[in-house]
C-alpha cells in the first residue's frame, strides 16, 4: 500500500459507502456508561475470536485507571433496528508531533515520557485516536464488530469522525492490507484526506492452538534441541507449573506477580529496547484492577514456574470465549539453562488445549514467540487530517515533508 497522499481527484467518482443502514453515535462517558455497557458486552459475547481489549470491562478500567479525565469518547455503531453493531473507544488530546503526524508508539501523549529515544516533534496537534496506552499493552486497534459488518461499521465510525470537532489529525493504528484498505476508503469518501506510516513491527498469533510438544515439533532441529534441553534443566531443578483462575485465586497471587516484576529487567530497562515501562505505576494499577473484575464469559489466569525456593517466572493471561490471551510476562532470572519463560508459554498454552481454547493470542511482537506461533499482522498508523481548512493545510504540509525526507 502506497504511503503517498490520498485525496479525492477532482470529478472522480467514488464507489457508494457500504453503510447497510448502519448509522454512528458518538458518546461521551456518561452515556456510555448509561446507555450502551449492556449492549456491548453482548456485542463482545457474540463476536467469535474477539479481541480481550475489545471487551467494556477493559474500557472502564482503562478510563478509571489511565484516563481518569473526560477526553475519552465512545463511537456506537447501531442498524436500522437499533440493534448494536459496532464499538470504538476513541481519546482526544493535545499531542507534539513529526511531520509523519504520528507516533510510533505512544499514541496517549502521557506515554512521551515511556519512550527510550523521542525523536525531535516540532508540531502541537489537537489529535484522535482510539483507546491505547502503553502500560496497557496498548489495548485493541479496531473496532469490535461482526466480520461481515467491517466494511459498514468502518464507514459509518469514519464520518462520525469526520463530523467530530476540534481535531486536526486522527491516527488509527491498525493492520497492513485489507483492514487499512477499508478504512482508507471510508475516509476519503468522508471527504478527508489520508496517508500509511508502515511501523516495521507484527503482532503475532497463535490462530489453530495445538498443544506445546506439537508446535516445537514443526520446528528446526536446534530449536527442538534447546527445548529438550531446556525441559532437562527443568526437571532436574524441580520446576513446577500451577494455574490460577478466576478473580479470587488471581489475587492471592498478585503479589507473588509483584515481587517478581521488581526483580525483572524490565523494572530498569534493557539496552536497545525501543520501550520502558516499569510494572510499579499505572501498569500495576491497571492491571490489579482489571483482574479484580470478572465479566460474563472472561477471566483472569496467573501461571506460575516455581522451584524450591519459590516462583521464578509468572504469566497473567485472560480467557474469554474460546480465546486466551498472554498480557504480561516476568521473570527474576534464575535458572537459565531451563528457559522458564519459553516453558512457562508452552505450560500456559497446554493449559489452554485442556481448557476447550481455539486460540492463544501472544499480544506480542517480540521475537522468541516467533516459534510459537502461525500467522502474523503487520502494524501499520492511517494518518487522517479533517476535512477542514486547517486539516487540508497539514495533510499538504506533510506530504511535502515526507517527499523531502
Amino acid at each position: 500500500m502506497s504511503a503517498a497522499l490520498s485525496q479525492p481527484q477532482a470529478g472522480a467518482r467514488l464507489d457508494p459507502a457500504p453503510t447497510g443502514g448502519f448509522s454512528a453515535r458518538v458518546l461521551d462517558r456518561a452515556q456510555a456508561d448509561s446507555a450502551l455497557m449492556a449492549d456491548w458486552q453482548v456485542l463482545f459475547d457474540a463476536v467469535e475470536g474477539a479481541p480481550w481489549s475489545s471487551q467494556p470491562a477493559v474500557y472502564q478500567t482503562w478510563k478509571q485507571t489511565l484516563r481518569p479525565d473526560d477526553r475519552s469518547r465512545v463511537i456506537a455503531v447501531r442498524d436500522a433496528s437499533g440493534a448494536l453493531r459496532g464499538v470504538m473507544p476513541v481519546m482526544l488530546d493535545k499531542a507534539w508531533r513529526g511531520p509523519a503526524l504520528a507516533p510510533r508508539f505512544d499514541y496517549y501523549p502521557r506515554d512521551a515520557g515511556l519512550i527510550c529515544q523521542r525523536p525531535h516533534r516540532p508540531l502541537r496537534l489537537r489529535q484522535l485516536a482510539p483507546m491505547a496506552s502503553l502500560p496497557a499493552t496498548m489495548l485493541w486497534i479496531a473496532p469490535l464488530c461482526q466480520p461481515q459488518d467491517a466494511a459498514p461499521v468502518s464507514e459509518a465510525i469514519a464520518g462520525a469522525i469526520c463530523a467530530v470537532p476540534g481535531w486536526s489529525v486522527a491516527i488509527i493504528p491498525t493492520f497492513e492490507g485489507p483492514q487499512v484498505g477499508l478504512w482508507q476508503a471510508a475516509f476519503t469518501r468522508a471527504g478527508a484526506a489520508t496517508h500509511v506510516q508502515p511501523l516495521g513491527r507484527a503482532v503475532q498469533n497463535l490462530h489453530q492452538i495445538a498443544p506445546f510438544s506439537v508446535l516445537v515439533s514443526r520446528q528446526k532441529g536446534k530449536f527442538r534441541q534447546n527445548v529438550r534441553r531446556a525441559q532437562a534443566a527443568a526437571q532436574a531443578a524441580g520446576i513446577r507449573f500451577t494455574f490460577h483462575h478466576g478473580a479470587v485465586a488471581a489475587a492471592e497471587v498478585m503479589p507473588t506477580v509483584a515481587r517478581l516484576a521488581r526483580a525483572s529487567w524490565k523494572q530498569e530497562g534493557r539496552a536497545g529496547t525501543e520501550v520502558h515501562i516499569a510494572y510499579p505505576g499505572d501498569q500495576q494499577t491497571f492491571f490489579e484492577h482489571l483482574f479484580a473484575l470478572e465479566p460474563p464469559g472472561c477471566a483472569p489466569v496467573v501461571g506460575i514456574a516455581s522451584d524450591a525456593q519459590g516462583a521464578l517466572a509468572v504469566l497473567m493471561m485472560l480467557r474469554h470465549g474460546r480465546s486466551v490471551t498472554a498480557l504480561l510476562t516476568f521473570w527474576d532470572g534464575r535458572l537459565p539453562k531451563a528457559s522458564p519463560g519459553l516453558l512457562l508459554m508452552g505450560a500456559c498454552i497446554d493449559w489452554a488445549v485442556a481448557q476447550g481454547a481455539r486460540r492463544f493470542d501472544m499480544n506480542a511482537t517480540a521475537p522468541w514467540v516467533r516459534y510459537l506461533v502461525d500467522g502474523e499482522d503487520a502494524v501499520c498508523n492511517l494518518v487522517i487530517c479533517a476535512p477542514t481548512w486547517r486539516g487540508r493545510a497539514l495533510a499538504r504540509f506533510s506530504a511535502i515533508a515526507r517527499r523531502l525526507r
